[in-house]
């Protein structure tokens, strides 16, 4: 059986059509007697780091990281395709899969198509290594293991794509990408990608890519705090930005939290007109996790005139899937 899978292996988190990880891992030649959802393949072991994240490394090609995230993704879709499947099949949603029962289905999905993705100024240059990377690794079988469950597969077909604009250019329901013109800003772990699109198609002239994605905001915010006395890690920012309970902070470092954002949201939009990209002329679509934690901070800024985001962070890993089947 094959079955079509899109991963957008992310600076912060990983994402397939249906699921996420994050974006990091310990590694250890030793079985993990406690973590249930680690993965093993090539002799060794990866367990999920869940509060930090992998250097980043803008040529996924140099070493098999990208892959690691890559198979922790594969592996969870492919469960939970096979969930929803069962439960379908049974018409019974409580009813309980055994290990036995998965592992059968499992072994049923001999093959894969994968689609995968690369930020847009990095696109012409590395796209075809990044195909041809994953070809080697998969197209003539991988074999590997995660929470419990031995997977046997073989790519066969890879297709890369740049991201944040099919998910947008396909979206019936956003207003703004019915226009002659607007432009992408999809905020995501590492790099801030700027697409100006015109009549559906990128204006590749003006299309870029910056490193100034949520991380690097969160680094600037540690920095912030540690100025203050205070030590906090990538994940409780995050964590303070998504709404959780911040009680431990005083007024003064969470301002500063604020403030840092503020910059950060500013400095991408001011990087805009830098580049001739005018918010008087553009309309402005934003994706990406690091968009929606920022979003407060962006709608703040008065240079925006026109705007809208797009909340599904899985987007790019459902096109990918859907344009490498159907094409």
């Amino acid at each position: 059986m094959i079955m079509d899978i899109g991963v957008d292996v992310g600076n912060f988190d990983v994402k397939t059509q249906h699921c996420t990880s994050p974006s990091g891992y310990t590694a250890t030649s030793t079985k993990p007697e406690l973590s249930h959802d680690h993965l093993g393949y090539n002799g060794k072991y990866y367990i999920p780091a869940l509060d930090v994240r992998m250097e980043y490394i803008a040529d996924k090609t140099r070493d098999d990281q990208a892959l690691v995230l890559a198979l922790f993704g594969i592996a969870k879709e492919i469960i939970y395709q096979i969930k929803t499947r069962i439960h379908k099949d049974s018409n019974n949603r409580g009813m309980k899969i055994t290990t036995s029962m998965m592992q059968a289905r499992i072994d049923q999905v001999t093959e894969i198509t994968l689609g995968v993705g690369l930020p847009v100024g990095d696109y012409d240059s590395m796209a075809t290594s990044l195909k041809e990377y994953y070809k080697e690794k998969m197209g003539n079988g991988i074999t590997f293991t995660y929470d419990g469950f031995t997977f046997n597969l073989k790519a066969r077909k890879v297709e890369v794509y740049p991201q944040d604009i099919l998910p947008i250019i396909t979206n019936e329901q956003s207003e703004l990408a019915k226009r002659k013109r607007y432009v992408i800003v999809g905020i995501g772990g590492q790099t801030v990608d700027v697409t100006p699109i015109i009549n559906n198609i990128p204006d590749v002239q003006r299309c870029y890519s910056d490193t100034e994605g949520i991380r690097v905001f969160c680094s600037k915010a540690i920095d912030a705090l540690k100025r203050l006395k205070y030590s906090v890690n990538e994940g409780s920012i995050i964590d303070i930005l998504r709404g959780e309970p911040a009680d431990l902070l005083s007024e003064e470092a969470l301002n500063a939290i604020n403030e840092t954002a503020q910059d950060h949201a500013n400095q991408i939009l001011k990087a805009c007109s830098g580049r001739n990209i005018s918010f008087d002329e553009y309309p402005v679509v934003f994706f990406g996790g690091g968009a929606l934690l920022l979003r407060k901070f962006l709608e703040a800024n008065p240079s925006l005139r026109r705007y809208e985001f797009i909340e599904d962070v899985n987007g790019n890993a459902k096109c990918y899937a859907d344009f490498t089947r159907v094409h």
